[in-house]
C-alpha cells in the first residue's frame, strides 16, 4: 500500500462503538479542525475505524464549514470521500498513524465515485493524511464540465511533468467527470488534471 497525494485542479484548466452502524459523516468544523471531535461533524458524528461499510465522509459546500481539518483517527476505511465545496485542505496528524484507505468498493447510491470533488475548484489532501487508494478506486471531479465532451486525463508526480493516462467523458446532464486510475497504487503520490480539448 502506498500513500497518495491528490490535488483536484480546476476544470478550466470522515467515534463510534466497536461495530458502529455504517454512516455518513458531514463535516462542519464547528469546534476546531480535528476529525475525532464529534462536535466537528454536523451529522453522523466522528467517523470510526470500526464502522461497518459503507462509510462516507462529506465536506459540504456550506460557507460556514471550516476549510482546514486534520484527521487524527487511525486506520479509517472509507467507501466515499466527497468534497462538495471548494478550497478544502485536509491534513494528517504526524504524531499518529492516520491512514485512510479508500476501499475501491462500489460506491452506494447516490454516490458516483469513491473520491469526489464535485466542485470545479481546488481541494488539497496533504501527504501526511496517508490516503491509500485500493485497486479500482474511482475518481469524480467537478460538475462544471461540458456534458458529452471528452476530456484528457493527465497525471504527474511533481506538478511539472504531466503524462497523458486516459480520457473521461463528461456526464450528461450534470457535466461530472469520472476516471478510474488502476495504476494509482503503484505511485507514492500522484496528481491529476482534466483538460478540455
Amino acid at each position: 500500500m502506498k500513500k497518495v497525494l491528490i490535488t483536484f485542479l480546476s476544470l478550466a484548466c470522515i467515534a463510534g462503538g466497536r461495530f458502529a452502524n455504517a454512516g455518513t459523516h458531514v463535516w462542519s468544523g464547528a469546534q476546531g479542525g480535528l476529525w475525532s471531535n464529534p462536535a466537528n461533524w454536523s451529522s453522523g458524528g466522528a467517523p470510526s475505524a470500526n464502522e461497518a461499510a459503507p462509510v462516507i465522509v462529506q465536506f459540504p459546500s456550506t460557507q460556514s464549514a471550516r476549510r482546514e481539518s486534520t484527521n487524527n483517527i487511525a486506520n479509517l476505511k472509507l467507501d466515499v470521500l466527497g468534497f462538495y465545496g471548494a478550497n478544502y485542505h485536509l491534513y494528517g496528524d504526524s504524531s499518529t498513524l492516520t491512514t485512510i484507505m479508500l476501499t475501491g468498493s462500489q460506491p452506494p447510491f447516490p454516490y458516483a465515485a469513491n473520491l469526489i470533488s464535485g466542485y470545479s475548484a481546488t481541494n488539497y489532501i496533504d501527504w501526511w493524511l496517508n490516503l491509500v487508494l485500493s485497486t479500482n478506486v474511482s475518481i469524480l471531479v467537478g460538475s462544471g464540465a461540458t456534458p458529452g465532451l471528452t476530456y484528457t486525463v493527465d497525471a504527474s508526480t511533481d506538478l511539472k511533468t504531466w503524462l497523458l493516462i486516459g480520457t473521461a467523458k463528461a456526464a450528461s446532464p450534470g457535466g461530472e467527470l469520472i476516471f478510474i486510475d488502476p495504476d494509482a497504487p503503484n505511485f507514492p503520490y500522484r496528481f491529476y488534471r482534466f483538460l478540455a480539448p
